[in-house]
C-alpha cells in the first residue's frame, strides 16, 4: 500500500510540478530498470536489435513494458525520426514522464499507460494481464520487442503476451525478447551454485525465485516456449543463453528472437 501511494505521488508530481523535469534522460531516482548505466544500457539494448532482429530504417516498433523510455532514447539517438516507436508499461509515473518530457516533441514515438496487475510494478493494477489485449491492430508493427519483462510475468500471462505479440507482428515481422529460460543446463547451473538464481519454486511449469513476491524473478520452461512456438505459425526460433547461467560476462539474460512466416 505504501508502495503504491508514493507511486501515485509521483506521478502527480510529474504531470503537475516541474520537480523532475531533465532534457537528456529522468532523473536515477526514477529509473527502476534494472541496474547499468540508462544510457550505455539503452544503447546496447538496441544495438542488439540491430545486430539480432535487423532493426533498420523505417521500421514500426512495439515496445512492451517500455519503462520510463530508456530504449526509446536509445532508439531516437540512433534513428531518429526514421522510426516509429510506441511503447506501453503498467507503472503510470513512467508513461507520464515519458509522455511529458521525451514524446512531447517526437510526433513518431508514443507511450501508453496499461493497468495491468504485477505483483513487482503494479499490485493494485486492474486488468489481468491474461486478459489484456493489445491496443494496437492486427500486423501493425515490423519489430515487437520487450527486454526483461517476461522475467516479471508468470503464466499463462506470458503465452498470452506472446501470441498478442505475434498478432499485432506483420508477415515476416521480427518478436524479439528476453527471459530466463528453464532446462537441464539451467537446472545444472543452479543446483551447482553457478546460477545468479536458484528459482526453487515451481508455478505451473514456470519457476520463481521468490514465493513471495512471485513476479520479482521468473523462469520460464524452454521445451514448453518451443512447443507453444510450434503451434503459433513462426519460423523455428533462435535462442542465445543468457550469463545468468554462469554468471559469466555477457548478456545476462536469455535472447529470444522469433520471426514470423512471410
Amino acid at each position: 500500500m505504501k508502495i503504491a501511494t508514493t507511486l501515485r505521488t509521483v506521478d502527480l508530481l510529474i504531470r503537475y510540478t516541474p520537480l523532475f523535469a531533465h532534457k537528456d534522460a529522468p532523473p536515477n531516482v526514477l529509473n527502476l530498470a534494472g541496474g547499468g548505466d540508462f544510457t550505455t544500457v539503452g544503447d546496447a539494448n538496441i544495438a542488439a536489435l540491430v545486430s539480432l532482429a535487423d532493426l533498420s530504417v523505417g521500421d514500426d516498433t512495439l515496445e512492451i513494458g517500455c519503462g520510463i523510455a530508456r530504449n526509446a532514447y536509445a532508439l531516437h539517438r540512433k534513428f531518429g525520426d526514421s522510426v516509429t516507436y510506441a511503447g506501453f508499461d503498467v507503472m503510470k509515473y513512467c508513461i507520464s514522464w515519458a509522455n511529458k518530457h521525451f514524446s512531447v516533441d517526437k510526433p513518431n514515438y508514443s507511450f501508453r499507460y496499461s493497468n495491468l496487475t504485477n505483483s513487482m510494478y503494479n499490485p493494485s493494477g486492474k486488468v489481468a494481464p491474461s486478459e489484456y489485449v493489445f491496443e494496437y491492430p492486427d500486423a501493425s508493427f515490423d519489430l515487437v520487442f520487450a527486454t526483461s519483462v517476461f522475467t516479471h510475468m508468470q503464466e499463462p500471462d506470458f503465452y498470452h503476451f506472446v501470441n498478442e505479440a505475434l498478432r499485432v507482428l506483420r508477415p515476416d515481422g521480427r518478436f524479439y525478447f528476453t527471459a530466463f529460460l528453464w532446462d537441464e543446463d539451467a537446472e545444472r547451473a543452479s543446483q551447482s551454485g553457478e546460477a545468479a538464481f536458484s528459482f526453487m519454486h515451481q508455478a505451473h511449469d514456470s519457476r520463481l525465485e521468490n514465493s513471495e513476491v512471485p513476479d520479482a524473478a521468473v523462469a520460464h520452461s524452454r521445451s514448453k516456449l518451443l512447443a507453444h512456438l510450434d503451434t503459433q505459425g513462426v519460423q523455428p526460433p533462435l535462442i542465445m543463453n543468457g550469463g545468468w547461467r554462469r554468471k559469466v560476462n555477457k548478456q545476462f539474460q536469455d535472447c529470444v528472437l522469433i520471426r514470423k512466416v512471410p
